[in-house]
C-alpha cells in the first residue's frame, strides 16, 4: 500500500488566529446539527444514510472554505481534492437514497424550477428509478472513501469511474433539451456540467500535485 509522504511547512496563514469567529460558528453549527440527529429515529439504513450524506457534503464545503486560509500551495491543492470528492461523492449519495428509498417521489419532483427533471423525458419505471439509485449510492460511496483514505491509485480510480457515468450522462442531457423550459435546460446543463468539470478539476489537482509517494 502506498502512503503520501507530506513536507513539513506551515498549514495556516499566521493571520488565521483573526479568523476565529469563523470555527466558533462551524463548531457551534456542528453541535446543532448534533442536536437534531439525536432527535431522529436512526434505526434505518435510509435515515442513517442520508445524515451520513448530509455530514460528508458538510465537510467537503469546509474543506474547500479551509483553501482560503491555508499558506501552503500544497495544503490548498489537498483541501480542494478533499472538498471537491466529497462535494461531489455525497450528493450524489444523498440523490441516489432519494431515488432508492422514494422513486415515484424522484421522478416527480427531481429537479430546480419546474421540479420534473426526470417526468418531462419519459414514462415512469419503478425499476428503472430504484436502479440508477443505487449506482448513484454507488458512485457517491466511491468518491467518499476516497477522499477518506486520500490514496492516489484509489482516488484515480475513482474519478474515473465518475467520469465513466458523468461523461456520456451529460452529453445525452445535452441534446436533449427539448422537453424543459428555458430555466430548466439551463439548471441542466449547469449542473451537468459541473459534475464533469469537477470531475476533471481533482485529475487536474491529482496529477500536478507535489506528493511524493513511496510503494
Amino acid at each position: 500500500m502506498s502512503t503520501v509522504v507530506v513536507e513539513e511547512e506551515a498549514y495556516v496563514d499566521e493571520n488565521v488566529g483573526g479568523l476565529w469567529w469563523v470555527f466558533l460558528i462551524t463548531g457551534t453549527l456542528w453541535l446543532i446539527l448534533s442536536l437534531i440527529m439525536f432527535r431522529f429515529n436512526l434505526s434505518s439504513a435510509k435515515s442513517i444514510g442520508v445524515l451520513a450524506g448530509i455530514v460528508f457534503l458538510i465537510a467537503g464545503l469546509f474543506e474547500l472554505s479551509l483553501i482560503a486560509v491555508v499558506r501552503s500551495g500544497w495544503w490548498k491543492a489537498l483541501n480542494a481534492l478533499l472538498g471537491l470528492l466529497l462535494v461531489l461523492g455525497a450528493p450524489q449519495g444523498l440523490l441516489g437514497a432519494w431515488a432508492l428509498f422514494a422513486p415515484h417521489s424522484f421522478y416527480a419532483n427531481l429537479g430546480i424550477g419546474s421540479g420534473h427533471w426526470v417526468a418531462a423525458l419519459g414514462a415512469y419505471d419503478e425499476h428503472l428509478v430504484r436502479d440508477i439509485g443505487s449506482l448513484f449510492i454507488g458512485l457517491g460511496v466511491l468518491m467518499v472513501i476516497a477522499a477518506i483514505r486520500l490514496q492516489r491509485s484509489l482516488a484515480y480510480i475513482a474519478v474515473a469511474v465518475w467520469l465513466t457515468f458523468a461523461v456520456p450522462h451529460t452529453i445525452w442531457h445535452m441534446f436533449n433539451l427539448g422537453p424543459y423550459s428555458a430555466t430548466d435546460a439551463v439548471a441542466n446543463v449547469i449542473s451537468l456540467g459541473w459534475t464533469v468539470v469537477g470531475g476533471l478539476v481533482i485529475l487536474a489537482l491529482l496529477r500536478d500535485s507535489r506528493q511524493r509517494v513511496r510503494g
